[in-house]
């Protein structure tokens, strides 16, 4: 692997565990090929304005028989927001309005009510990684105009089979987003699908209006796939992983950073945040290899876990220390040479030039409480030559 890569990840790394504990595990492989999906889909969400709804039926309880007008003096809120969330309130069949227009509770608020999911209509930006065939937990910062530079057109015959499948594997299992959403690709079959018509069980449940209930050859109607736009490249996955100890057990996960790469203007795009995944399953298949041998970190006393740490490689490590603690910044802490102030170093191992251990090094802040005054200036126009690089690093 290209050294400027891993210099490139170093540069990173402190901003991507700002504020995270138990830092250990850096897998960075070389760009992957994948499948973008632009789709249209079923996406459940929690209802943010439940927390809303319970404030506003718990008013009513006291205040029965109220205006939608006094209500909305009192709150400080439009007459119009109120009214949306009263007729709502009102098809779910906890309140009521009398002839004269105003309102009182007629049903019982439910717990069930305050985690009730909401389905709608949207389009999703999915990423298939081709080798595996599997969808990446990855969510690349794209735009349009990123979309365009991507080439990305609608989906010809070669690659339906590719959305039938997940289609089949999202109506399932629906695939999770970082915001907590889940989401289901609507069926091409031209035929309305039963599996997606109830999601939720409750009002909120879509129960019409899918772009491909309808015939697909009927006159004035897209075509399921036309609707479904695709695009191939490269992107680069950066893998954050990090371990939680809670009441004597540790609990390992990760965050998949991506962005496109192979063009000048992608290429300079920052990288995005996934979803927070669990286990080693899909760091295993980044990497390339299994990582069953990192169990040696965790064996009390022994010390084989050093010879992971390909020591020859990193050449400013002095020392090597393993911190088992939970509120600890990372799992491993170094000691480097004096011209090393990196806060965060990744260690070269043995178990795959992908893979690299994160130490932290105790010492870099206090080296930095200890710069000279007129020295700041110095360090200012080094950290602006080294965002220009990172810049210029294209992966």
């Amino acid at each position: 692997m290209a050294r400027d890569r891993w210099k490139f990840a170093a540069k990173i790394i402190r901003s991507l565990c700002h504020g995270q504990r138990g830092v250990f595990l850096l897998v960075y492989p070389e760009p992957i090929e994948v499948l973008f999906l632009e789709a249209p889909a079923l996406v459940e969400t929690s209802n943010r304005q439940n927390r809303v709804l319970q404030f506003l039926y718990r008013i009513l309880e006291l205040r029965s028989g109220t205006s939608v007008e006094d209500l909305a003096e009192g709150l400080a809120l439009p007459v119009v927001a109120v009214q949306a969330c009263l007729s709502r309130m009102r098809l779910l069949g906890l309140v009521s309005q009398d002839a004269a227009g105003r309102w009182q509770v007629c049903g019982t608020w439910s717990p069930s009510l305050e985690t009730m999911q909401v389905a709608r209509l949207s389009r999703v930006l999915l990423c298939y990684w081709l080798e595996k065939q599997k969808l990446l937990p990855a969510e690349p910062r794209l735009r349009l105009r990123d979309l365009i530079s991507l080439e990305i057109h609608a989906m010809q015959q070669d690659l339906r089979p590719v959305y039938d499948k997940l289609v089949e594997m999202t109506t399932k299992a629906p695939i999770e987003l970082s915001d907590g959403s889940r989401v289901r690709l609507l069926t091409p079959s031209g035929r309305r699908d039963t599996a997606l018509a109830d999601v939720s069980g409750s009002a909120n449940s879509v129960q019409a209006h899918f772009p491909f209930e309808t015939n697909p050859e009927a006159p004035g109607i897209l075509k399921p796939y036309q609707e479904v736009l695709v695009t191939r490249c490269q992107i680069d996955v950066l893998a954050v992983s990090w371990l939680t100890g809670k009441q004597g057990s540790w609990y390992f996960q990760s965050r998949l950073w991506s962005r496109p790469v192979g063009h000048t203007e992608i290429s300079r795009m920052p990288f995005a945040p996934g979803s927070v995944i669990e286990g080693v399953r899909l760091l295993e298949e980044v990497a390339g290899t299994s990582l069953a041998p990192l169990r040696e970190f965790f064996y009390p006393g022994a010390d084989s876990w050093q010879s992971l740490v390909d020591r020859q490689s990193c050449p400013e490590l002095k020392d090597l220390r393993r911190t088992l603690h939970p509120e600890a910044p990372a799992l491993l802490e170094v000691t480097l040479s004096s011209e090393a102030r990196l806060e965060y170093f990744l260690l070269p191992t043995t178990i795959s030039p992908s893979v690299r251990l994160v130490g932290w090094n105790p010492g870099a802040s206090l080296m930095a409480s200890q710069i000279q005054p007129e020295k700041a200036r110095d360090i200012v126009d080094t950290c602006s030559t080294h965002v220009e690089e990172r810049n210029e690093v294209t992966g």
